[in-house]
């Protein structure tokens, strides 16, 4: 312990000066030299090192995340559920620092973990749906692009996997990345994945019913999007979230009306070809699944979905632009203006 302060006040000197990282290499051996016992010293390696991350020096910046998210992943290795959180809550710290090439570590690290030790990770889906969603509030096309990538390999391999409490905070992540504005093809990707979560609830509907009865759902709160830009502020979520710790609607028809929710979000998209698909995948899911509602299920789809989607489209049609989208765009007569493709949609 007294090896690792003295190596500690080091590093804290020398991250201000930018002499060598040799500290901060010292500290990175003392720990995985003592993987087994790391709890004793954790708090203060990590906090050497985070300090480190938010260093103005790229090249400090640059170590120090590099060799905390090289102490996560082996710790990681250990497959001990007991130290799971505190191995993998460094990189929850990491979200708070906004500079890109610190979130790229991040996100790329959470991706090497799902690829290496998705199998054995137990209580940590919360924690790594939450530093995939925050991805997708970054200004970096990178970083959501990574993200999104990380969020992928979840859905395709990981999702059996997932407690089903974590089921609605699956599909708001997805929601996130189908309403960010740095790339439509991950908006319209995240659609697709959308129909996929459906697909699985639907066939998985009989054990996930089973193991929420009785639960409320609570741990998803209302300040899960609170970090989206204004720009893209969902409308008909928020109630959604609210409807989760209702305990007059089944657990498994709150999911389906999150789902409903989020695709009802992305009716109203700036992005033609976004509402578009989402409006085709809202009214093909409900009419696929919505036989798995019950009848106060539905007048909830009906009032609190459907409904106002109509109201905000024709909303969004008035309100919209009559002017020519341009000679540059290849478009024809009846779609050459917000409004034409907005009544499209309507």
């Amino acid at each position: 312990m007294e090896l690792v302060d003295a190596l500690g006040e080091i590093a804290d000197d020398n991250q201000s000066t930018n002499v060598c990282m040799f500290p901060e290499s010292k500290l990175l051996e003392v720990s995985l030299a003592n993987l087994s016992r790391i709890s004793i010293i954790w708090n203060t390696i990590v906090e050497k090192f985070m300090n480190g991350c938010k260093s103005s020096s790229s090249e400090v910046r640059h170590y120090c995340c590099s060799a905390l998210t090289a102490l996560v992943a082996a710790g990681m290795k250990l497959n001990d559920p007991e130290m799971e959180k505190m191995f993998i809550s460094p990189l929850a710290s990491l979200t708070s620092l906004s500079t890109e090439d610190v979130r790229m570590k991040q996100v790329a690290c959470v991706t090497s973990l799902l690829q290496s030790s998705g199998d054995t990770i137990k209580q940590s889906w919360g924690v790594i749906l939450g530093i995939i969603g925050a991805a997708a509030e970054t200004p970096s096309d990178q970083v959501i692009r990574s993200g999104f990538q990380a969020l992928q390999l979840l859905i395709a391999d990981y999702l059996p996997a997932l407690a089903d409490m974590d089921l609605p905070l699956v599909v708001v992540v997805v929601c996130k990345f189908g309403l960010q504005h740095v790339d439509i093809n991950i908006s319209l990707t995240a659609i697709g994945l959308l129909w996929t979560m459906a697909d699985f609830m639907y066939q998985n509907k009989e054990r996930i019913t089973l193991s929420l009865k009785g639960q409320s759902l609570s741990p998803l709160s209302n300040d899960i999007l609170q970090n989206l830009p204004a720009a893209v502020k969902p409308c008909l979520i928020p109630p959604f979230l609210k409807t989760l710790s209702n305990s007059t609607l089944p657990p498994m028809d709150r999911i389906w009306l999150l789902l409903f929710g989020c695709l009802g979000d992305m009716c109203i998209d700036d992005r033609g070809a976004v509402r578009k698909s989402a409006s085709q995948t809202l009214f093909s899911t409900v009419t696929a699944h919505g036989t798995q509602l019950d009848h106060t299920s539905w007048k909830v789809v009906l009032w609190m979905v459907l409904f106002p989607l109509l109201d905000l489209v024709h909303q969004r049609t008035v309100a919209a632009s009559t002017s020519s989208l341009g000679e540059s765009y290849l478009i024809h007569y009846t779609r050459n203006t917000a409004q034409k493709q907005w009544v499209e949609t309507e």
